[in-house]
């Protein structure tokens, strides 16, 4: 059983579960989230916001990979339950001054994302790993800064990462996403194996996690 279905299956929360991270006093709650975590080889879980009131986001971080469920509580059982969404795998790394990300800056350190699934595609669990990305940048001291290797020849990312905000240095590959983008057109195979590397400027993200 892979980690997503364990972590899908073992976790039945009480009903007055209202946050997952859980105040010291309420020490079998947290007994059981270690428990959990050991059981699952988790280092940490993360709750993603925004949420509203029936539903939540969870990440269990494991290793590099950040795995995002969604959680809903059942009212007639009791229960929680959780839908596999998709996968980010990133780490901090050491950028220097011979890879081309970030303008005008030589060696600095930032978030690189090196895969991003979403399961199914287009409901928004792409935006929420991406402010994962962001947030996690921030906490590991890269400052909010965020890189990554546009690249799948069958289904090509570069519109999804262009409306996420993100950018790069070789602008002639950028006006051509950006033109094809504009007239709503599919992209053409030749281009469709193209490598873009691109950065995602700091003012281009919503609200932080």
């Amino acid at each position: 059983m892979g980690i997503l279905e364990k972590f899908n299956t073992l976790i039945d929360f009480p009903k007055n579960l209202k946050n997952y991270f859980f105040p010291a006093d309420n020490s079998r709650l947290f007994r059981k989230t270690e428990r959990l975590k050991i059981k699952l080889g988790v280092k940490s879980l993360l709750e993603i916001k925004p949420f509203d009131k029936t539903m939540q986001y969870l990440v269990a971080k494991v290793g590099d990979n950040y795995l995002m469920s969604k959680m809903d509580f059942d009212k007639s059982t009791g229960k929680f339950s959780f839908q596999k969404l998709g996968r980010m795998k990133g780490a901090k790394t050491l950028v220097r001054e011979t890879e081309e990300y970030y303008p005008n800056m030589d060696i600095y350190e930032s978030f690189y994302i090196i895969r991003l699934d979403a399961t199914p595609p287009r409901k928004g669990t792409g935006q929420k790993l991406i402010n994962l990305a962001q947030r996690e940048s921030w906490r590991s001291g890269c400052k909010g800064k965020v890189h990554l290797d546009a690249l799948n020849p069958d289904n090509p990312p570069f519109y999804f990462y262009r409306k996420m905000g993100f950018d790069s240095q070789d602008r002639h590959k950028i006006e051509i996403i950006d033109n094809l983008m504009k007239n709503k057109m599919p992209v053409p195979d030749k281009y469709r194996k193209w490598c873009i590397s691109m950065y995602l400027p700091k003012n281009k993200t919503g609200t932080l996690i």
